[in-house]
């Protein structure tokens, strides 16, 4: 884990620490306030961040870090079997936290008041998709569009590069969200745009999991267009979890949800129908309106 880097005298700050016990402290309480942290280097985290810096913790910038894959898989599009093992992986990287977290929380139980925590997933990759292309690698670069296999030329295709678009209509999911950690630290919990898109879902299924819960901000793509049945199952997914896990957020005050959509120049285009089957209400609409109705704390909600 490393601070959030600054520049100037305040990137060298960290170096008087050692003058004094007051001067660490002092130090520490910059030092520790914003952390980022990669999901290969928790046990660091849990070793270093100790004792008092627990108190000066307020934010961690969390990346994930998915398996690599062979160059050859840079090729074809994500299958099944790639999905499933990065959602696994994504599983692991915060059930791995948020345990370690929940033993903070279990260690000062009664005692003390709840440490403040704000948790914002700043990125999730595969080491893989960043390869240099040119580094020694038999593909050549990314093709501009995608044309059929002509038997007996499976090689050639094989060397072509088709870089994110490898996994555009990959969604990871939390699975087994029952087994996640409950941790009573976290206060506020944020996802952005990322190099991997999460499913709708997985931020709602993450903040149930957190009952001191304040303010979630939650950034989430919808721009799904050459699919549109799974466009339509993964709202209706998210309007069945905000149903069903939002209103246990009784302490919740901010409220943003980002529907993301890209700028359409084909004005001619005709999405697909995402209201539900024999009605003319949007699913998710109604979750928000229901699910929000009920928190007498909430004071700021933003739709987008």
């Amino acid at each position: 884990c490393r601070s959030v880097p600054r520049s100037g005298p305040a990137a060298r700050r960290h170096t008087l620490a050692t003058i004094s016990r007051p001067w660490q402290e002092a130090i520490e309480r910059q030092t520790f306030r914003q952390l980022r942290l990669r999901s290969t280097d928790l046990d660091g985290f849990e070793k270093i961040v100790r004792g008092s810096r627990r108190r000066y913790l307020g934010t961690i910038f969390y990346t994930i870090v998915l398996p690599k894959y062979d160059t050859d898989a840079r090729g074809r599009f994500e299958r099944e079997p790639d999905r499933r093992a990065n959602d696994e992986a994504f599983t692991k990287a915060l059930g791995d936290l948020f345990g370690i977290l929940k033993t903070w929380d279990d260690e000062i139980a009664g005692k003390e008041h709840p440490y403040c925590i704000r948790l914002e997933i700043e990125a999730i990759y595969s080491p893989s998709d960043d390869q240099n292309l040119n580094a020694g690698l038999r593909v050549p670069g990314r093709v501009t569009s995608l044309e059929p296999v002509e038997p007996g030329n499976e090689d050639g295709v094989a060397h072509r590069d088709l870089q994110d678009r490898r996994f555009q209509y990959s969604y990871l999911a939390l699975l087994r969200p029952v087994e996640l950690p409950i941790v009573t630290s976290l206060v506020a919990f944020t996802t952005r745009a990322t190099k991997r898109p999460l499913a709708p879902k997985t931020a709602i299924n993450i903040a149930a999991k957190l009952p001191n819960l304040q303010k979630g901000s939650w950034f989430m793509s919808d721009t799904e267009r050459r699919y549109p049945v799974l466009r339509r199952s993964q709202r209706h997914e998210l309007a069945n979890s905000i149903r069903d896990a939002l209103p246990s957020a009784a302490g919740l005050r901010t409220l943003e949800v980002c529907m993301r959509q890209e700028l359409l120049w084909n004005h001619a285009w005709h999405p697909a129908d995402l209201t539900s089957a024999g009605t003319a209400s949007d699913p998710l609409c109604g979750a928000i309106r229901e699910a929000t109705g009920g928190l007498k704390a909430l004071t700021n909600l933003t739709i987008t």
